[in-house]
């Protein structure tokens, strides 16, 4: 009976330490699923910020980009607005150049005028 005895203090040997690595797997299980609960928690607020950020920087890159849809479309009524300006200062260059041409022929006849009246003066009394 003794060895019953001692196979059976054996066997309750054996389980206790089978019940102790067993309470202590459980233990660390239950460690590395608080571990867990919290790396994931943690994951989700970063990844929440990130995707807050991400949002953020996508609505400041739609409004960069009106901006400078806004500012394309000044800049192209800007240069409309030179070009007209430019045909214009050339059309009005054309029509002082046309204007001094007609002003140079009106003062070149009124010489020719002068220098006619002062001739038929001149022979004109002096012949009398």
């Amino acid at each position: 009976m003794e060895t019953g005895k001692q196979k059976y203090l054996a066997l309750e040997e054996q389980h206790k330490k089978t019940s102790d690595k067993l309470k202590f797997a459980l233990s660390e299980i239950e460690i590395l699923n608080k571990q867990l609960k919290k790396e994931k928690e943690i994951f989700h607020e970063a990844f929440e910020h990130l995707k807050d950020t991400s949002l953020e920087q996508k609505y400041q890159t739609m409004k960069l980009k009106e901006k400078y849809k806004e500012l394309e479309k000044f800049s192209d009524v800007q240069s409309q607005s030179i070009t007209s300006k430019e045909q214009e200062i050339e059309q009005l260059k054309l029509q002082l150049d046309k204007q001094k041409k007609c002003h140079r022929k009106l003062l070149t006849e009124k010489d020719i005028h002068a220098q006619q009246e002062r001739y038929i003066a001149q022979h004109y009394y002096c012949n009398t």
